[in-house]
């Protein structure tokens, strides 16, 4: 979400930083596919590298055989030492291995923990449309997760239920759609508090999706009355959804912003402070809610901001805000690589720098003003201050041919 304040400009530093990022050279890549039972098939491709022995980190320790080959389809020699494949690799190399029943059900969910630091793509069975990695949603539409430094608890369901309960309001009918393993009861729409809410039978995940005409951004998710966390993702046709663990049998109550209208308002606006959601923008840049880069974003809001009032409040303006437009520029960047690079490129040296915001004082307003404004002031001099210095000498000649 702090993106907004990085992608200024980025026209004037993109192409230069992309330019460096394209010729970049990964050494290998690590796919992952699962099966509906549970089996996982791994393959690491090696780029071909003869001047030195490459050690690929396998997934899991103790796997006794793996199937090693050269891109011409010759078997390639490797050595295995603990959870490591020693290889020097003459030509592009394939290494292929299996892990049966890595992946066990428990409680209604299929369940696998990866402990495996380095990139990997996972491609889930046919019929999971949502993931959850540690406890973050992931809506997959068809497409496996990037995951990069891949320590995470992976949970999802094959064919997960979804049920559909509507609201009619005055002359108008709005559908809310569930996606759960649990039981939905009790729903239920109060229009001057601006909030739905529905009963859960268990421990589960609960994806919620509904019109944001009904029911607007930001959002809160209430337990028993208690906020939890919750993700978030908002899509291009008006859709609000959000995703959270019920932490047990009880009371959800989805709080938003604002609500359809209607002749009566409300007397006691709800909070409307952020409890959770995407960064929409990092998220798709960097291609991933895991990357490094956006949980430090994350543990900002989390950990920095929102225990302080100031925090608080300066969340709540500018969710109001950024969630107006960060779910089109994050389709682009979904849909278009080039300019998926070049936010990116654009935004990271901004990122890097808003890291000295972990240095403010815990539950101080005080300290949290203070490295807001030096971050602030930062940021101005990195992407308004330096390029026009940058272009103080066009500017100038430009000048003087108009003088």
């Amino acid at each position: 979400m702090w993106a907004i304040l990085l992608v200024a400009l980025a026209a004037v530093l993109a192409p230069a930083i992309y330019a460096q990022e394209e010729t970049a050279v990964y050494h290998e890549q690590s796919r992952v596919f699962i099966s509906d039972e549970g089996d996982v098939d791994v393959t690491h491709i090696i780029s071909a590298d003869p001047a030195q022995t490459i050690h690929v980190k396998l997934l899991e320790s103790g796997i006794d055989a793996i199937e090693a080959s050269y891109e011409d389809g010759s078997a390639a020699e490797y050595e295995l030492v603990d959870r490591f494949a020693l290889l020097t690799p003459s030509q592009d190399t394939t290494i292929r291995y299996f892990l049966p029943g890595a992946v066990t059900e428990e409680n209604g969910y299929m369940v696998w923990s990866v402990d495996y630091i380095g990139d990997v793509t996972i491609h889930f069975p046919e019929g999971v449309d949502i993931a959850y990695l540690n406890n973050n949603a992931f809506v997959l539409e068809g497409r496996p997760i990037a995951c990069h430094g891949c320590v995470t608890d992976i949970t999802y369901v094959i064919n997960e239920p979804d049920t559909t309960r509507s609201i009619s309001w005055e002359d108008q009918t709005f559908e809310v759609r569930f996606v759960t393993i649990s039981e939905i009861s009790g729903f239920e729409f109060d229009q001057p508090s601006m909030r739905f809410s529905f009963d859960v039978d268990a421990d589960r995940f609960v994806t919620v999706s509904f019109p944001t005409e009904l029911l607007g951004p930001p959002y809160t998710v209430l337990f028993e009355g208690e906020k939890i966390f919750s993700d978030k993702f908002y899509s291009s046709d008006a859709t609000g959804q959000i995703t959270f663990r019920s932490p047990g049998q009880g009371t959800i109550e989805v709080v938003g912003s604002d609500v359809v209208e209607s002749i009566g308002a409300p007397e006691e606006p709800p909070p409307v402070d952020d409890d959770g959601g995407g960064c929409l923008i990092a998220t798709a840049a960097y291609g991933s809610e895991l990357a490094p880069q956006v949980q430090m974003l994350r543990e900002i809001r989390d950990d920095v901001l929102l225990p302080t009032g100031s925090g608080t409040a300066f969340m709540t303006g500018f969710n109001q805000m950024y969630y107006s437009f960060s779910p089109a520029i994050a389709d682009l960047e979904r849909e278009n690589d080039v300019i998926r690079g070049m936010i990116r490129a654009a935004i990271t040296p901004g990122v890097y720098t808003l890291s000295i915001m972990t240095l403010a004082d815990e539950n101080s307003d005080l300290s949290v003003i203070s490295f807001g404004i030096l971050s602030m002031a930062m940021l101005a001099g990195m992407y308004v201050a330096a390029p026009l210095l940058c272009l103080r000498p066009v500017i100038r000649r430009v000048a003087r041919i108009r003088a």
